[in-house]
């Protein structure tokens, strides 16, 4: 089964994939939270913000139509909380659009952040930054191991479909039980076989890669050109109408 990896374009020769991830993960973080201190009364701001991706996607040179594809993934989500406002509530709509343009902005920033950062470097960064071990090592299994359990799941279906033809609705809700029931079983006791593996090569929950982090001179243009405009941003917004 073909999988299409978050990072797929970590490694290409893009001006963002350079950057010390450690910077890049700070600033998404502090894009996302300008973002959504943005009031509704400063909305014209938002328009700021979405400049500020349209030239990361530039920098990164991911391909633009990707990480919209990648964005279709959540967007329901977004849009089905802004209806609940909207109808529910008894919101404004251009309120319950204010708030999915804050949230798919939100969104474009983290998919941009982890497809210009290698999963392994994302990691490492995490580590430097004194994020709890444990947190780390829930990261890098969960993300390791949901295409093993997507093979896995495929595999066990393929074989099902190849041993039944017709049957009742309730015959093949039986059988997707079942196929689900034996994904767990089989993905925890691959998972057990892999940790005792791991263990023995001594693994110790430490993150390694090849290359060390030291900030260069380019991770400092690049934060302090990112924290002005972020402050320009900020005078522009309630310097505003």
């Amino acid at each position: 089964m073909k999988h299409h990896f978050a990072d797929e374009y970590a490694q290409i020769n893009g001006i963002l994939q350079k950057i010390d991830p450690r910077i890049k993960i700070v600033f998404s973080l502090l894009f996302v939270f300008l973002v959504n201190l943005t009031l509704f009364s400063k909305a014209f701001s938002l328009i700021y913000y979405a400049f500020i991706l349209g030239l990361g996607v530039i920098l990164s040179r991911v391909p633009l139509i990707r990480i919209l594809q990648k964005s279709l993934v959540v967007l329901p989500f977004i849009v089905s909380f802004a209806l609940f406002l909207l109808f529910y509530q008894r919101r404004q709509p251009w309120f319950s659009l204010f708030i999915v343009w804050k949230a798919y902005l939100s969104l474009i920033a983290m998919i941009l952040l982890i497809s210009s950062t290698s999963f392994s470097h994302f990691l490492k960064a995490l580590q430097k930054m004194e994020i709890p071990a444990i947190l780390v090592m829930i990261f890098s299994f969960m993300y390791r191991y949901l295409f093993v359990i997507a093979d896995e799941l495929m595999s066990v279906k393929r074989a099902k479909e190849a041993r039944t033809t017709g049957g009742s609705k309730w015959f093949h809700t039986k059988t997707l039980a079942n196929i689900i029931g034996v994904v767990f079983i089989h993905s925890y006791e691959r998972s057990e076989r892999i940790y005792q593996s791991m263990l023995s090569r001594g693994f110790d929950g430490t993150v390694r890669t090849l290359d060390d982090f030291d900030l260069k001179n380019r991770d400092y243009i690049f934060g302090i050109s990112a924290a002005t405009i972020f402050v320009l941003i900020k005078i522009l917004e309630y310097g505003g109408p």
